[in-house]
């Protein structure tokens, strides 16, 4: 990893944090049809639910975001 090129490390990470942030919008899509479909939920369930997505997608990208930063900094600072 410390001999490697910054961008072939980027690509290299970027490819799962990509397939991750689809997987989780995927989820939502999903999530919010069955909610829309349950009767007793109403508006509450989507409204719930456009509340936390937000909060889901930033949850999800800071792992990658990090690990992208250290490999950075690690391959641009210290050779």
């Amino acid at each position: 990893m410390g001999t490697e090129r910054v961008s072939k490390l980027m690509r290299q990470y970027a490819i799962p944090c990509i397939i991750s942030l689809l997987v989780g919008a995927l989820y939502n899509i999903v999530d919010q049809i069955f909610i829309a479909n349950a009767s007793y939920l109403g508006s509450y369930g989507n409204a719930a639910n456009t509340v936390v997505f937000p909060l889901t997608v930033v949850a999800s990208v800071t792992p990658c975001s990090k690990k992208c930063a250290i490999i950075f900094l690690k391959t641009s600072l210290f050779h």
